[in-house]
């Protein structure tokens, strides 16, 4: 028996109930079909959601670096690195909720390099206390001698430089630093102090320097 023949001979009610069935199995179809869209959908804007939260954390840890590089105070370091923390929870809220291999991927490098910012971030409060004592000593060595007034005057210049150099990354400033450094051996030579003293200053500037 063919399909048309086969149509022909069914009633009425036998095709009204088919077609019945045909359209309610289409309309569970369509409907499962729009829930995990829907679901996709709603992931997809968790998704993009929490990297904007993401994104947000590190322009705060950035403006905190900042402050640090400005005002040298400690907690500046500390909420960079607690902003860091919360990048690193958020993307292993979103690992889960990824399906390929290359988002996933990417993902992975960046809570690396976040936690290579964080590490370098300790490396650099570290570093910058050490040239601020050591920038002390050096200035508190030149100020001990009124005779090194003009000694201390190009020191100041130093400072200038530096400072400048950490804020605004200046390679100019570093030459500045490094001839200013130069420039102070002028008037420590000719200061009326003894050798003693000045080989002292010079140990001072060098591990300044």
């Amino acid at each position: 028996m063919t399909v048309s023949s086969f149509l022909t001979n069914m009633t009425i009610r036998t095709r009204l109930a088919g077609g019945f069935a045909v359209l309610l199995l289409l309309t569970i179809v369509v409907g499962l079909v729009g829930d995990r869209a829907l679901e996709s959908y709603g992931q997809r804007s968790n998704i993009v959601a929490m990297l904007g939260q993401v994104n947000t954390n590190l322009t705060e840890a950035r403006v905190e670096e900042k402050n640090f590089l400005l005002t040298g105070e400690a907690q500046a370091v500390a909420r960079t690195q607690a902003q860091g923390d919360r990048v690193l929870e958020l993307t292993n809220e979103i690992k889960p909720l990824l399906a390929v291999a290359k988002d996933i991927e990417t993902l992975g490098q960046i809570q690396a390099d976040v936690k290579q910012y964080q590490r370098l971030m300790g490396e650099r409060e570290a570093a910058l206390e050490r040239l601020e004592t050591s920038a002390r000593i050096f200035g508190s060595s030149l100020k001990a001698h009124s005779s090194l007034f003009f000694a201390s005057a190009i020191f100041e210049d130093m400072r200038r430089s530096e400072r400048k150099f950490l804020i605004e990354h200046d390679d100019a400033s570093v030459k500045a630093y490094l001839d200013d450094a130069k420039r102070v051996q002028g008037p420590l030579k000719s200061a009326a102090i003894t050798t003693e003293e000045k080989d002292q200053i010079n140990a001072a500037l060098k591990t300044y320097v």
